[in-house]
């Protein structure tokens, strides 16, 4: 993959604003690559442009004769059956497992590292607190988790109940993700 787009998705992974201006001759490299890898036939180079002009990206020619595109942006593939807010809500989810990768450095090694379920288990303290009324929530504050935290209390940081939801659902990811990497099947 071109430098460009890495730079591209580490933006999107980060949860900053992630648009990107490539040569199309690039781009093309890369969705051929990507189509190969997960056995779809790629549409025809002289179509690409076309392609993306009709979802709505800016395609120019410079004059060097060189074609770029502009305005890329990190989308999710996701099911049909959700509406626009289950798909921010998995956005939001997403993005959140992104920051704390990325920016946090808890990769999957680290993870890896705990003990089985304290990925789960802190996350279920997270939207325990999401779903509590406000004179519960109190009694949680910044330090001072549940009985069920299985870490440090400094690691306990709730804030509003949506981003409580969104931190406990991106570790409960992370913990499935965990479990999937060791080779525990995936049912349902």
């Amino acid at each position: 993959m071109s430098a460009t787009l890495n730079a591209f998705l580490r933006s999107a992974c980060e949860g900053r604003e992630a648009s990107v201006h490539v040569r199309v001759s690039h781009l093309y490299g890369d969705y051929t690559r990507f189509c190969a890898g997960h056995g779809v036939q790629p549409v025809q180079r002289k179509k690409f442009a076309r392609l993306l002009r009709k979802e709505g990206l800016t395609v120019t020619l410079d004059d060097a004769g060189i074609t770029w595109v502009r305005g890329i942006v990190f989308a999710l593939e996701l099911p049909s059956g959700l509406d626009q807010a289950d798909r921010d809500a998995l956005r939001l989810i997403a993005l959140e497992l992104a920051r704390q990768r990325v920016g946090e450095g808890f990769t999957a090694a680290h993870d890896g590292a705990h003990d089985p379920g304290d990925l789960e288990m802190a996350g279920g303290c997270y939207l325990l607190n999401a779903g509590t009324s406000d004179k519960e929530r109190a009694d949680f504050p910044a330090g001072a988790p549940c009985d069920l935290w299985p870490w440090e209390n400094r690691w306990w940081k709730p804030a509003s109940r949506v981003r409580d939801a969104v931190r406990g659902s991106a570790l409960g990811a992370a913990g499935i993700a965990t479990r999937l990497r060791a080779g525990e099947r995936a049912e349902g």
